[in-house]
């Protein structure tokens, strides 16, 4: 094989790759409403507190959930049922708030609602969580990847693993009480390859390698 030829695989199946690794499943800025939930419980789209005059839309929430309160309309699947979901998270503190706890809920669902675990929240000893939200008063971005072959993925019996799955937002009754102080923006929902589909790549950069040599002695 020529080394242009060995270059040219080289880069296609990287390339081939590239796209495989950064697969988008889901996507929101909220800048079109609420289309892309349902149901919508007391989810609202609203100027993004920070700086109102921006133009920039966020969700809020008019009322208190549990068990999730907004939920993505389509689910979402990825046959390794590896996730990485990132999103902006912003909680204002109102007067008689807890600062710890303002009630900002991340999970993922089989149903709407259906059996649940969340991944994300306020509550730093509640059940599952891989990541605490935490209250600065500014945007924070927050990139968490899920693995829902786990045991961490079953929940009241039911197996979640290999299902359909859906993205859930809530403002937690638990927490402080106090509706419309949690935002969120940004929500990406991506899949990612199994680490089978790594080495599958790196035995295939190794045979492009070994057939280039052994052309080029040859």
């Amino acid at each position: 094989m020529k080394y242009s030829n060995y270059l040219g695989a080289l880069i296609a199946v990287f390339a081939s790759f590239s796209v495989q690794a950064s697969t988008t499943l889901f996507s929101e800025d909220f800048e079109s409403g609420l289309g892309q939930w349902n149901p919508v419980g007391t989810g609202v789209v609203v100027a993004d507190p920070t700086n109102p005059l921006s133009g920039n839309d966020v969700l809020s929430f008019t009322g208190l959930g549990s068990g999730g309160d907004i939920f993505t309309a389509n689910s979402f699947f990825a046959p390794s049922q590896i996730y990485t979901v990132s999103f902006d998270y912003l909680s204002v503190e109102t007067p008689g708030s807890s600062t710890a706890d303002l009630g900002g809920f991340v999970g993922i669902s089989d149903g709407k609602p259906g059996s649940h675990t969340w991944i994300a929240g306020t509550q730093a000893g509640y059940p599952g969580l891989n990541v605490v939200l935490t209250h600065s008063g500014a945007w924070t971005n927050y990139s968490i990847t899920i693995n829902a072959n786990t045991a961490l993925f079953v929940y009241g019996g039911t197996l979640m693993n290999g299902m359909p799955l859906h993205l859930m937002l809530e403002d937690f009754v638990g927490s402080d009480a106090i509706a419309g102080n949690v935002y969120f923006d940004n929500i990406v929902v991506t899949a990612v390859p199994e680490p089978g589909t790594y080495v599958m790549l790196l035995a295939g950069l190794g045979l492009l390698g070994f057939t280039a040599r052994h052309r080029r002695n040859n």
